[in-house]
């Protein structure tokens, strides 16, 4: 899923682009950090944004998941990322 972020990403919008880092394991939970960079995504796109990592990631199996905003660019950060963590 991590990989094909990207190709949905780009078939939905112009320009920036979505990127998942490795699945890390730590104890019991899996987690991976998504970003999304060059693209502002407006307050309510973050939103839909974790609705869709929740979505998708659920539709994959996962339990007891959880999805946190990270970075924002409307807080003055350079990307918006969530931290997507799962058993």
């Amino acid at each position: 899923l991590v990989q094909r972020m990207g190709a949905f990403w780009r078939q939905y919008h112009r320009g920036g682009n979505i990127e998942g880092s490795r699945v890390v394991k730590e104890g019991d939970r899996k987690n991976i950090v998504v970003t999304v960079k060059g693209y502002d995504l407006g307050t309510p796109g973050c939103k839909v944004i974790e609705g869709y990592l929740l979505g998708i990631v659920s539709l994959a199996g996962a339990r007891n998941l959880t999805v946190d905003k990270q970075t924002c660019i409307y807080e003055g950060d350079q990307v918006c990322s969530w931290l997507v963590s799962w058993e």
